[in-house]
């Protein structure tokens, strides 16, 4: 984020990507096209290869609950199910290959995100966000950066985000993707949602769709999982207006 830039430093925009493969480069031009952002130049090294096929989920079928991936315990579910397949976490000998949790980022926009709140006794007053919940019940360890956790303890959150920029602990980083701007990491998945400001702003989804793509995809070096919602088709007749969503289930194809 370049919002608060003291004055006497010189700033420069690189614009030679280093890291991301192709096939996360591509889900980022949209953003190139449509938003004032510098574009991406040639680095005038070929690439080894195209990188790895996104990975695609759907937040849609009878096991997934809320409006958003965010407060779905079965997505969390399903992004834990990619990352075994992904061997993250797996101990392989002398790998140097081999998956961490660090190494991977849930990232979404929304603002809802939290763990679980506790009172001084130790009692949850609030339940984790649903795909935290899911995550956890899959098994995988996870670190949480939301708002929640700033407003109730400052000192806490800025030691938080000293051990995710350093990527201190082993553990898969669920973050407001405006938490960790600048970040990396080889795996990451993103989470389609909304928050209040969307609303109040105005902005449709295919709007914050580029949001996310700005400040989350760009987040990912490796391995992209795209969590979404499917769209709504809406179908007009003279007499009666109907919605329809697709009937398909959760996949997990790649594209």
């Amino acid at each position: 984020m370049n919002h608060d830039i003291p004055p006497a430093l010189q700033t420069q925009v690189f614009t030679v990507p280093l890291r991301s493969a192709p096939a996360i480069l591509r889900q980022i031009q949209p953003v190139m096209d449509r938003l004032k952002v510098k574009d991406y130049k040639d680095s005038g090294v070929p690439a080894i290869g195209d990188g790895l096929n996104v990975i695609r989920l759907s937040h849609h079928g009878n096991a997934h609950t809320g409006r958003w991936p965010l407060d779905c315990a079965q997505c969390g579910q399903d992004i834990a199910a990619v990352l075994r397949r992904l061997g993250v976490g797996r101990s392989v000998a002398n790998s140097p290959s081999r998956l961490s949790y660090r190494d991977v980022f849930v990232l979404t926009r929304s603002g809802d995100l939290h763990d679980d709140v506790t009172d001084e006794a130790g009692r949850v007053t609030s339940p984790a966000s649903g795909v935290v919940q899911g995550l956890k019940a899959a098994g995988v360890p996870v670190s949480v950066l939301g708002y929640q956790d700033w407003r109730h303890n400052e000192a806490r959150w800025e030691g938080a985000v000293q051990d995710v920029a350093v990527a201190a602990t082993e553990t898969v980083t669920v973050a407001r993707y405006n938490w960790v701007p600048g970040l990396e990491r080889r795996v990451v998945a993103v989470l389609q949602g909304r928050h209040q400001d969307d609303d109040d702003e105005g902005l449709t989804d295919e709007e914050t769709d580029l949001g996310d793509r700005l400040s989350a995809v760009s987040r990912c070096t490796t391995q992209l999982i795209m969590v979404r919602t499917p769209p709504v088709t809406t179908t007009t007749t003279p007499s009666l207006t109907t919605t329809t969503t697709p009937t398909t289930t959760t996949t997990h194809t790649t594209t």
